[in-house]
């Protein structure tokens, strides 16, 4: 009934009362800085009961850090709620950051440049296959210079 007066799912309404169970300090932290603590996130930690949620409250107070959804996926894998030790929450929430940067630092699966860049010179190839054909040849030449 609730759903239907206020034209929303029944889901949008099982969330938003899933929130209400979040500790005041994490309730803040989503109203007051969403970069922080994100809503997706936030629906995941009010899972886990009051001590747990305070190991959260630690790491978002983490000065350059925010929890984001695929961090706080691992940390449900690894440590489900409702009940989780603070120390497995860190090391968990560290291995997911940990994945994160080596995901960044990894060379890329696709290179892809701006096409308004290359606009004068893109009407002379007949297709994407013949410029990449191209470009690979430049980077062997380049290559075999260094």
């Amino acid at each position: 009934m609730v759903a239907e007066f206020f034209g929303v799912t029944k889901y949008e309404i099982w969330k938003a009362v899933n929130l209400t169970q979040l500790i005041p300090e994490l309730s803040a932290i989503l109203e007051d800085t969403p970069k922080q603590l994100n809503l997706a996130c936030a629906d995941l930690i009010a899972d886990y009961n009051v001590e747990s949620q305070r190991a959260f409250v630690e790491i978002c107070s983490i000065v350059g850090y925010q929890i984001n959804k695929a961090a706080m996926q691992h940390i449900t894998r690894k440590c489900p709620p409702p009940v989780a030790d603070r120390q497995a929450i860190f090391a968990a929430w560290r291995e997911a950051r940990d994945t994160a940067e080596k995901r960044l630092m990894a060379p890329p699966r696709k290179i892809s440049f701006d096409r308004k860049q290359f606009a004068p010179y893109l009407d002379k190839f007949s297709n994407d296959r013949e410029i990449e054909k191209l470009f690979l040849e430049f980077l062997q030449e380049r290559a075999k210079v260094s």
